[in-house]
């Protein structure tokens, strides 16, 4: 079996696991649970999600994955910055992603992942040198932006591969690019429940952060809650324009921000 094919075998039994945990544990449905607690639309691990990209109109057909998945062969990056609270919403996360997901969820904008980009589709699972655990140490360097270790390597396992490089590398460039993005103040401690529209969450980042342009940021949602800021990079580290199958799903549609509690 090659180092890929241990990978997505790895990846497909956390899956199976994350939904055996939801299937046995999450409660039943209450008819007078606020916005705070589940809904369907959110019921989704990270691996979930990632599949999920496509079709959620964030990036093409799932059949534009490159079918060159040559470790440094990209055109790209894509900095995928989640809305903690709405993943926390879901059924079970908290059993999946404690760290992330208790009691106290003082999360906001988080770092999903860093993606190498083709102008059209993206490289996955590409055969690396590389161990393929991420050492705990430099884990547990990471959680302060993905605060939950089974996010940190599957990041690597599907993403980190295809840069090209050690972990160590692929890590400190997740890090150094995070800090090039100004997260609007008034997404970094949300003490309440709000709603706004994709377009304004689009326009509050470029207002923060000089030289990002419209065509330089996606924003996701799903039916009701706002998922995902994205932003592109060049491969020095500068905002450059997405891939044309990089695009926005939320516009002027009016969305829910679940607040952060805790911390």
């Amino acid at each position: 079996m090659t180092p890929a094919m241990t990978r997505a075998f790895r990846r497909l039994c956390l899956a199976s696991a994350a939904m055996l945990i939801a299937s046995c544990s999450a409660p039943a449905p209450d008819p007078n649970a606020s916005e705070n607690t589940a809904a369907p639309e959110n019921a989704v691990t990270w691996e979930e999600d990632e599949r999920s990209f496509a079709d959620a109109g964030a990036q093409g057909e799932a059949g534009d994955q490159a079918s060159d998945d040559t470790p440094g062969d990209f055109d790209y990056f894509l900095l995928a910055l989640s809305w903690s609270p709405t993943y926390c919403a879901a059924p079970a996360a908290a059993e999946r992603d404690p760290l992330q997901c208790a009691a106290e969820r003082p999360f906001a904008f988080i770092v999903h992942g860093l993606w190498p980009q083709k102008e059209r589709g993206w490289p996955a699972d590409c055969e690396s040198p590389e161990p393929d655990d991420v050492p705990a140490a430099l884990v547990d360097g990471m959680l302060d932006l993905m605060p939950s270790p089974r996010l940190v390597e599957h990041q690597w396992d599907k993403h980190g591969t295809c840069v090209g490089g050690p972990q160590q590398a692929y890590f400190a460039t997740v890090r150094d690019f995070y800090e090039r993005v100004s997260i609007p103040a008034e997404f970094t401690r949300l003490e309440t429940r709000r709603t706004v529209t994709g377009t304004e969450v689009e326009d509050a980042f470029v207002a923060a952060n000089r030289g990002l342009d419209p065509d330089e940021i996606a924003v996701t949602c799903g039916r009701s809650r706002l998922r995902e800021v994205r932003i592109c990079f060049t491969r020095e580290g500068d905002f450059r324009q997405c891939g044309a199958d990089v695009r926005d799903t939320c516009g002027d549609r009016e969305v829910t921000m679940l607040p952060v509690r805790g911390g």
